[in-house]
C-alpha cells in the first residue's frame, strides 16, 4: 500500500517564537476523495488557492469576504481534512529552546546539526513511521507499505530536509523495513493536498500560547462530529530538546566507536 504525506510549515518568519510543521497522510483513494471535496469547496466559495493566512486575515483572493464566509470556508476545510485523510500530525519547535538547548549547547565539533526546519521535518517523519507501525496490520501488509513525502518547494532549507529523509531511510533499511519510498518538492499552486497541510500548520500556529486566534474554536470543531482521520499534536516537553540533543550525541559517538561519556566539545558548525 502506498501512503503519501504532504507537509507544510508556518512560523518561519523572523520574530516568530515557534515554528510549526504539519503533515497530512492518505492513500491514493483518500487523496482522490480529498480532491473531489476541495473542488466542491472551490466551486461553492469561489477561490483557487486555499492559503490559511490569507483566509484568516481576509487578504488576497479572500479580500472583501465577510467574516462569516471565511469561517464557513474554514469549517468546510476542517470537515474535508477530517473525513478524507488517514492521519494528520503537527510538530512545534520553540525557537528559544532550539537555540539554547540544541544549536548552542555542547556537542562534538564535527557532528552535523539539523536546521530548525529539518528538525521539525525529522520529528514529523519519525512520528509518521511510528503511526504506520502502530496500525496493527498483518506483517505481510506492513512489509508492502511505502511512504512518500511531499513538501512545498522553495524553502531555503529544503536540501536539509532531503538529507534528513535519506538518513532516516537508511536507518529504517538497517532495521529491515524499507518503508520510505521517496521525497519530492512541489508548488502549492500545482499540488492541492499541500493546502490541507498549510491549513493545519497555520491553524496550529495561530492557536499557540503566544498567539490569540481570531477565528473562534467552534469553527475548527465542526468536522469533529464525523471525524474519520486522527490528529496528533507533538512538541518537546520542557527540557526535551536538551534530552534529544544528548541522545543524538550518544548515538553519534556510538556509531564512531567512541564512549558516550567522552567530554563534549562545543558545536560551532552550522547545519
Amino acid at each position: 500500500m502506498i501512503v503519501t504525506a504532504y507537509l507544510d510549515e508556518s512560523g518561519t518568519h523572523d520574530g516568530s517564537p515557534v515554528m510549526v510543521m504539519a503533515a497530512v497522510m492518505g492513500t491514493a483513494a483518500q487523496w482522490g476523495r480529498y480532491q473531489t471535496g476541495l473542488d466542491r469547496l472551490r466551486k461553492m466559495y469561489g477561490f483557487k488557492i486555499f492559503h490559511a493566512k490569507e483566509v484568516r486575515s481576509g487578504r488576497g483572493e479572500f479580500a472583501g469576504w465577510s467574516r462569516e464566509k471565511r469561517l464557513a470556508l474554514i469549517g468546510g476545510m476542517t470537515d474535508l481534512c477530517a473525513q478524507t485523510t488517514m492521519h494528520a500530525l503537527v510538530f512545534s519547535v520553540r525557537r528559544s529552546e532550539y537555540q539554547a538547548e540544541y544549536r548552542l549547547s555542547d556537542g562534538p565539533r564535527k557532528m552535523r546539526l539539523d536546521t530548525e526546519y529539518a528538525l521539525a521535518f525529522r520529528m514529523c517523519l519519525v512520528n509518521m513511521i511510528g503511526y504506520l507501525l502502530g496500525q496493527g496490520w498483518p506483517p505481510k501488509k506492513l512489509d508492502r507499505t511505502r511512504l512518500n513525502v511531499v513538501l512545498e518547494s522553495g524553502h531555503s532549507n529544503a536540501g536539509d530536509a532531503a538529507r534528513v529523509f535519506d538518513e532516516e531511510m537508511r536507518d529504517m533499511k538497517d532495521l529491515g523495513w524499507d518503508v520510505l519510498a521517496g521525497i519530492t518538492f512541489a508548488d502549492k499552486k500545482k499540488c492541492d493536498p499541500l493546502m490541507g497541510a498549510d491549513f493545519l500548520a497555520y491553524t496550529r500556529f495561530t492557536r499557540g500560547e503566544d498567539h490569540v486566534p481570531e477565528l473562534p474554536e467552534e469553527a475548527l470543531a465542526r468536522g469533529k462530529r464525523r471525524e474519520k482521520s486522527t490528529l496528533m499534536h507533538h512538541d518537546f516537553e520542557p527540557g526535551g530538546v536538551a534530552k534529544y540533543k544528548t541522545w543524538l550525541v550518544d548515538q553519534w559517538r556510538t556509531k564512531r566507536g567512541q564512549s558516550p561519556s567522552v567530554p563534549a566539545e562545543r558545536s560551532e558548525s552550522p547545519a
